[in-house]
């Protein structure tokens, strides 16, 4: 299982450089400003978060690293805004509560728990923006174990 963990993270670590170098630049009118992490769709709604990283430990050792790839969705344009401001709170507050997560609730060896990680980063954004309105959208939850 880690092997295949390994594998995923190599392929993924490959992507952006890959797709890089090769080709035509593209057009000057299509580039949109980079707004964090890997984009998985073009909508205007999505705003992407560069990874979060955090240590998994287990009998005071450091055992291995969960990844998590996530973006926010909202129609509001004006919160979309709110986010771009406040995106230095919000991956504070998401490495916070991962933070929590791989300490009290994931044991290593475990698959980790999606629904349980989108509940405790939708709220840490909802407290950050004072507001609902947001919707915590995962795309990738990985853990890299030794």
């Amino acid at each position: 299982m880690t092997r295949m963990f390994c594998l995923l993270a190599l392929l993924l670590a490959s992507l952006p450089a890959a797709h890089a170098g090769g080709g035509a630049p593209a057009p000057a009118a299509e580039e949109a400003p980079s707004r964090g992490g890997r984009s998985i769709t073009h909508v205007e709604s999505y705003v992407p978060f560069d990874p979060i990283l955090a240590a998994v430990q287990s009998d005071m050792r450091l055992r291995g690293v969960i990844h998590i790839e996530l973006g926010l969705n909202t129609e509001d344009a004006s919160l979309r805004a709110k986010i771009e401001q406040r995106m230095a709170r919000l991956r504070n507050a998401y490495n916070s509560s991962i933070a929590v997560y791989t300490g009290v609730h994931y044991r290593f060896g475990e698959m980790p728990d999606p629904e349980l990680i989108a509940s405790m980063l939708q709220r840490a954004t909802d407290e950050t923006l004072g507001q609902d309105g947001a919707e915590v959208l995962l795309s990738l939850v990985m853990v890299n174990g030794r």
